[in-house]
């Protein structure tokens, strides 16, 4: 029997972390950027992502999961954690939950679940959260289409098998820098 992942990052509270690779090439990718950013970490799940970024040098985190298990799995995490003072949890889907967040992040960070069936709504949502020039790092399958929308340019991407890391620039930046 197979279980469908929910449009909150889960099935049924069971997450897919981000694999090790994944993870430290994303952190050398993102770290010239991290020291005293502000980060955003969609569909957090486990934490692993966005407590890397607290560790490398982020201000403040901003943890997004909708499945309240694994919400309340990651809530312990981060009061255990040395960086959990300069951590957030916002439990609610996405994007809907979005409007509920307060300030802006040069950072956001998004592992949505790969059958997720918004993939179109996410850049839109997440444009008024993103300071110019602030990245948005999308984890997701590699036949899954993130296409950029007005307001944001790719960046660049990266390929590790089935998955894909699509980063997306927000417009308003000097660096004007487009990778593929």
């Amino acid at each position: 029997m197979s279980r469908k992942r929910s449009a909150r990052g889960s099935v049924g509270g069971e997450v897919r972390p981000t694999t090790q690779r994944i993870l430290e090439s994303l952190s050398a990718t993102l770290r010239p950027r991290l020291e005293g950013a502000r980060v955003l970490d969609l569909f957090a799940g486990t934490g692993q992502v966005g407590l890397e970024m607290a560790e490398l040098g982020a201000e403040r985190v901003v943890f997004v999961e909708g499945h309240r298990r694994v919400a309340q799995a990651l809530r312990k995490r981060l009061a255990e954690s040395e960086h959990g003072g300069r951590c957030e949890l916002v439990v609610g889907a996405i994007p809907s939950v979005l409007g509920r967040i307060e300030g802006h992040f040069e950072l956001i960070l998004c592992d949505p679940p790969y059958d997720w069936e918004a993939p179109e709504s996410l850049l839109p949502a997440a444009a008024d959260l993103a300071v110019p020039g602030g990245l948005l790092v999308v984890e997701h399958h590699h036949k899954t289409s993130y296409p950029p929308v007005s307001g944001w340019d790719i960046y660049c991407c990266q390929k590790f098998g089935e998955t894909r890391l699509s980063y997306f620039e927000r417009e308003g930046s000097e660096r004007g820098r487009v990778i593929n």
